[in-house]
């Protein structure tokens, strides 16, 4: 969505590399792929059930080959790059990983408060909660006659472009 946003990105992200911006990409991927995976298993140990070390440092070498090619020449990458990894580590969680925590006292007592229920769904031969919803109100005074014409201009205004002013 990003790249949407701002058309110089995705014109980066658009051009290949040269062999020379390749070879000093893969030397600084060689040379940090320890500090990524450092960061990831550091990222692992704090959520430990809820998250696989493996997944994170798949990221997190991801992160890694990414960012390496936008490093500035004369600034030490490694501060740039450990950014650039905790980042994605913190991406990867927030949209993967449920981070709210259950007591395992609820869990032993078989409650779940964080579950998913259906909507649709009926237990113990009580209706669902769908079915308890009250139904809507039909509107007073629009007849079949009015509904049609109104329907009709809805479809001929999305199907026909707005007419240009003229000049």
């Amino acid at each position: 969505m990003a790249s949407l946003l701002y058309p110089s990105r995705r014109k980066q992200q658009a051009r290949p590399l040269s062999r020379s911006a390749l070879k000093a990409r893969d030397a600084l991927v060689l040379e940090h792929l320890p500090l990524a995976d450092a960061i990831a298993s550091a990222t692992a140990r704090r959520p430990f059930p809820l998250v696989e070390r493996e997944d994170l440092i798949q990221d997190a070498r991801e992160a890694l080959v990414r960012s390496a090619p936008r490093c500035r020449a004369g600034e030490p990458p490694a501060p740039y790059l450990r950014r650039c990894i905790t980042g994605a580590l913190q991406h990867h969680l927030r949209d993967r990983v449920r981070l709210v925590r259950i007591p395992h006292r609820l869990h032993e007592q078989g409650i779940c408060p964080l579950g998913h229920f259906s909507l649709d769904a009926s237990a113990d031969g009580e209706p669902g909660l769908l079915d308890q919803l009250a139904s809507p109100e039909p509107e007073l005074g629009s007849s079949g006659a009015e509904q049609q014409l109104a329907l009709e201009q809805l479809s001929w205004s999305s199907s026909c472009p707005p007419p240009r002013p003229r000049p």
